[in-house]
């Protein structure tokens, strides 16, 4: 997939993949509202970011969001974490979802899904996914109180697709997470 934003590798090879700055990106690629209300509550003690005088580009670098104060330039993990549209940098960085009605690749498709957005998003809505197709079983007869069973635990799929997401390598790959 050609892409004019795709990542081209920097001078800075020695840094971590997701660390390196993206030439093409710009901090107004990074969502200000995702990372304040939502990132960075869940990483600091709100007594902590109340004491926090920085600003928000002392923030946004303090996190690895971008290069650093003084080069504003979103990062690979910025732009997964709170970017816009982090796909436009990143085009694999996605999951796509295919509900097969059998066993084979071949066979009818009952649902087909290209989920991307930032990772939070991505994991929120892929949940959603597998939590409406993933069948759920109430038995009333079979024992005094009802019993309710799904084809599989909602905590293996949960684990399986935050394992696949986000410990997968965003480097050098152009295959999405795929989910069949």
């Amino acid at each position: 997939m050609s892409n004019k934003h795709t990542i081209v590798l920097n001078q800075q090879v020695s840094l971590p993949f997701d660390l390196r700055p993206v030439p093409t990106a710009k901090i107004s690629d990074l969502s200000r509202v995702l990372f304040e209300y939502e990132y960075l509550p869940q990483v600091f003690a709100p007594d902590v970011l109340e004491q926090n005088g920085r600003s928000y580009e002392e923030r946004l670098a303090s996190c690895r969001m971008v290069a650093s104060p003084d080069d504003i330039t979103p990062t690979v993990m910025g732009l997964l974490a709170i970017g816009k549209n982090p796909q436009e940098f990143l085009p694999d960085a996605r999951v796509q979802f295919l509900r097969i009605d059998g066993a084979g690749i071949a066979d009818p498709v009952i649902d087909e899904e290209n989920i991307g957005g930032a990772i939070a998003d991505m994991l929120r809505r892929t949940e959603e996914k597998l939590t409406a197709h993933n069948r759920t079983r109430v038995d009333i007869l079979s024992a005094p109180v009802h019993q309710i069973s799904s084809t599989y635990p909602q905590a293996a799929l949960q684990q399986i697709l935050y394992n696949a997401v986000l410990h997968r390598s965003y480097e050098a790959t152009n295959a999405p997470v795929r989910i069949y």
